[in-house]
């Protein structure tokens, strides 16, 4: 596992098999967990030695000698999702439910939907529930 240590303004990360101990007083050393941070959304990290050193892969970040695979801290990017919204609409002629949705897409496109049969009947796609739902917007 590894350690910070600060001691006397200088800061040291080293890696122990068990809970550090040290002789003396502490009272001007602070010593916490440590964790490397790795960010890359599909790629997973990788400890990799050679010629005596320790290496984070793919990043070739050079790494305490000691670090193991549970000393890394794999951060994956948020996938931001298509906000969905819907509505209902009752038909002013049959008493039939319509639904229409409004979808706002994470690069901020918004689409609309309806299930009238209005959005096949209009050249433009757009029944007068979506048309509705714009000017309200």
């Amino acid at each position: 596992m590894l350690y910070e240590i600060t001691y006397k303004g200088r800061t040291r990360v080293v890696a122990f098999d068990k809970s550090p101990s040290f002789p003396g007083s502490l009272s001007d050393m602070w010593v916490r967990c440590f964790k490397y941070k790795y960010e890359h959304p599909v790629m997973p990290p990788m400890i990799w030695e050679n010629n005596g050193k320790t290496y984070l892969m793919p990043l070739w970040k050079e790494v305490v000698n000691g670090t193991t695979i549970n000393d890394i801290e794999w951060i994956k990017p948020v996938k931001k999702k298509t906000v969905v919204e819907e509505f209902k609409f009752e038909s002013a002629s049959s008493g039939s439910l319509y639904t229409t949705k409004k979808f706002t897409k994470p690069s901020g496109e918004i689409k609309y939907s309806c299930t009238c049969p209005g959005v096949y009947r209009a050249k433009d796609k757009q029944c007068k529930h979506i048309k509705e739902l714009k000017a309200k917007a």
